[in-house]
């Protein structure tokens, strides 16, 4: 990771590896993780993928960026979840638990803050 090494161990052919990254472990900016195969008889094979790890916006969950977070906001990230191209939809708003992925567990989490049930947003705690 960022030229130094992050793990290694053996791999077995046709098993998938899989790398877990803690992201509290990460500061916020760009990280290249390089990845380096070998196999016994000298082949090698090398794939580099960053990781981008932003600070939250201060308008985590306003989703049409009103300045209100409220069950439109849930609506319009399930909206968009489902494919609707939707006119003032902030992507940058709407990721509130922070796995890099805008879906139906952001829109929940939208509604459960609206209504109380939450406090924060797992992206904020």
């Amino acid at each position: 990771m960022d030229g130094d090494l992050f793990q290694e161990g053996a791999w077995i052919s046709n098993i998938p590896i899989e790398i877990l990254v803690n992201r509290s472990e990460l500061s916020p900016g760009v990280h290249n993780f390089t990845m380096i195969v070998s196999d016994s008889i000298g082949g090698t094979s090398e794939k580099t993928l960053q990781i981008i790890v932003g600070v939250p916006p201060l308008n985590l969950g306003d989703a049409n960026n009103d300045g209100i977070i409220n069950i439109v906001d849930s609506l319009m990230i399930a909206q968009y979840y489902v494919g609707w191209n939707l006119e003032g939809f902030h992507l940058e708003n709407s990721d509130v638990n922070g796995d890099g992925m805008i879906n139906i567990v952001d829109s929940l989490l939208v509604a459960q803050f609206y209504v109380g049930i939450i406090t924060s947003f797992p992206y904020q705690e």
